[in-house]
Order: C-alpha cells, then structure tokens, then sequence
C-alpha cells in the first residue's frame, strides 16, 4: 500500500516542541472532504482538440441526489525526535519527517516515479511514451491542553502519462507499425468536418501538428483534505506501537 493510498483513506474517512509520544487519532467523518481530481489534456494537433463532456439533459423528468454517511476513523501514531525542532510520524505503516517552527509541527514526504520507452529508426522516425507520477502528503499538528492537538492533513497526486511521435514516417516504417502511428491520439482528441467531430489520428503522410513531431501529454491531478484530533496516550514504549498500528 503506498504513501498516497494510505492517506487518501484517511481523507474519506503533535504536538510540542517534545512530541515524542503515541497517540490515538480520531478523523472526524466528512462527507465533503473527499479527494478531487481532474483531468489535464495538453498537445499540439492543428486541429486536433478534446471534446467537450456532454451537458445534462436539463428537460429530463428525473432528478439524481447522492449522499454519504460514516463514521469516525480512529487509529494510532507515533512521533520521535531526531534532532533539536526535527522529528518523524510514523502513520499507517509510512514515516513522514518533520519541523518545528515554534507553534506547529509539520511533516511532509513526495514520492516521485518516472519511465521512459523510447524507438527510434534509421529514417529519422522516433516515437517516445513516458510516465511520470508523483504523490505529496502534508500532516501539521498544533498543541493545545493536556496532550491534546489538532491537525490537518492534505494530500495530492499528479499521475501523467506523454507520448511524442515523429509527424510523418516512411514506407518502410509504415510497413512496421502502419499509416496512423502509435500515438494514442484517436482516444482523447477529436476533429470537426462539415460539423461533425471524428477521431484525431496521426497519419505517416500527412502533417497533422504544428512541429516535426505530434506530442500529446494527458495528466490526473487529485487533492483532498481533512482535519483530526489527537491524544497523548501513555503507551510509551516502541513494541507497544509495533502492535498499536494493526488497529
């Protein structure tokens, strides 16, 4: 399970400048504070472009509500200094470094991931698809009375998948991959003659873009909040933890 995956359930569902303890979160349910994402589309096709989603039918008969309940989420976490204003959360398995600025504690990690597949032929014809993904997660926790504090906690992910292609290509290539190349652009672009909108490919003999090559680059981007209270508990040793966040 990763870094994002761990908390993005927390969404749907400390500490001063000695925060070493374990303590027993309780995320309030929220039923508004779910994880966002949209949807990022970016090329240069002449006249390609991404169409637009179909409006509702506002003459329909019908009309559609959805609504959620749940409950609290209560789990443990546990802080360990590792130098003067520097400590560590260890929450749902993870490890998250964090400051102290004199009022708030904040942790913080990104995860980063990216590849790489690239073909290129001795007629000058290349084609390149990459992925690129990339995950944050920001807890700030704030002290108050008796052991308590409150935090909040965000969490964003930027998943995107690109592809470059020469715009035109040889016969002889043509022979290897065929006439409308590898590039997916027939699934997210489309183009309008005479009023009606067709697939947007890239042919070996035509020049569809506005360069050499044809790039087209399609992202998801999510983000999410939410706010928890913690409590001191006065579990103190590590091995206490080591069976506290099986629960």
């Amino acid at each position: 399970m990763t870094l994002l995956t761990v908390t993005l359930a927390l969404l749907t569902g400390c500490i001063g400048s000695d925060p070493s303890a374990i303590y027993l979160i309780r995320v309030i349910y929220d039923a508004d504070a779910g994880v966002e994402c949209e949807g990022q589309i970016s090329e240069n096709f002449s006249d390609g472009y991404a169409p637009e989603a179909d409006e509702p039918d506002d003459d329909s008969e019908w009309t559609y509500e959805q609504s959620s309940t749940g409950s609290d989420t209560l789990m443990f976490a546990q802080v360990e200094t590792t130098a003067p204003d520097q400590a560590v959360l260890i929450w749902g398995g993870q490890v998250l470094p964090g400051d102290w600025d004199g009022t708030t504690w904040t942790f913080s990690w990104a995860d980063t991931h990216g590849d790489e597949e690239r073909a290129d032929h001795e007629s000058g014809y290349r084609f390149i698809e990459s992925t690129e993904e990339s995950a944050e997660v920001v807890v700030s926790l704030t002290f108050g009375e008796g052991g308590t504090a409150s935090g909040d906690i965000t969490a964003s992910s930027n998943n995107e998948m690109s592809w470059r292609e020469s715009d035109e290509w040889s016969n002889d290539v043509e022979d290897l991959i065929g006439g409308s190349g590898q590039i997916p652009s027939s699934s997210y672009l489309v183009y309008e003659d005479d009023g009606d909108e067709f697939a947007q490919q890239n042919e070996s003999d035509e020049q569809e873009c506005d360069d050499d090559d044809c790039e087209l680059s399609v992202a998801t981007v999510c983000s999410g909040s939410n706010t928890f209270g913690a409590t001191r508990t006065d579990y103190s040793e590590e091995d206490a933890y080591a069976y506290l966040q099986a629960y």
